[in-house]
């Protein structure tokens, strides 16, 4: 896995939202939100969007470029349309893993399993990004996005916070302190 290079570039989007530009891993670049949600993924010159449902609880990704996802009660995704229409169910594990996909007709199109810790020991057939956990995992960096950072399931370590910028994040528009009783967060 190719080390991540980290900067940060700090841009106005509409809505007067912070975008950062976190890391950048072999050919693929992040771009993020202020609130640390990932924007866009573009690898080798090609860029998806992502759009999330932050209506309730943790935010929900709904698209990944060209890939819509339906989540079901327990917050795990049920199953992916393709922009063609081609609709993929998802089967878990109890932990939430993704431990195989099917097809409309109820035939089994791929499946996955783990070691420890989440490294996938094999796949058959058809693959999601959504693996160990029901966490959504980045191919080109090998690495799990889990919104707050990211998680190296081949070491079983979370990496640091956006990786690597520890000023990232909510906390980075308050000088890196947590908010507290007696200190608003509007004040600054």
């Amino acid at each position: 896995m190719p080390k991540p290079d980290c900067t940060t570039v700090v841009v106005t989007v509409p809505r007067g939202r912070l975008a950062m530009k976190l890391m950048t891993v072999s050919s693929a670049t992040y771009m993020y939100n202020g609130d640390g949600l990932r924007l866009s993924k573009t690898v080798s010159g090609t860029t998806q969007a992502f759009t999330w449902d932050e209506a309730e609880g943790l935010p929900s990704l709904l698209v990944d470029g060209t890939t819509n996802y339906v989540y079901g009660p327990s917050g795990l995704p049920l199953e992916q349309v393709s922009s063609g229409g081609k609709v993929t169910y998802y089967h878990h594990d109890q932990l939430g893993s993704t431990r195989a996909l099917t097809n409309a007709s109820g035939t089994t199109v791929g499946t996955a399993s783990y070691a420890g810790y989440g490294k996938v020991s094999g796949t058959t057939g058809s693959t999601t990004p959504f693996g160990y956990a029901g966490q959504y995992g980045d191919a080109e960096s090998g690495l799990q996005y889990l919104q707050a950072r990211y998680y190296d399931p081949g070491t079983a370590h979370p990496q640091p916070r956006s990786a690597g910028n520890p000023d990232s994040g909510p906390l980075r528009l308050l000088g890196g302190q947590p908010p507290q009783l007696h200190r608003p967060v509007w004040s600054r």
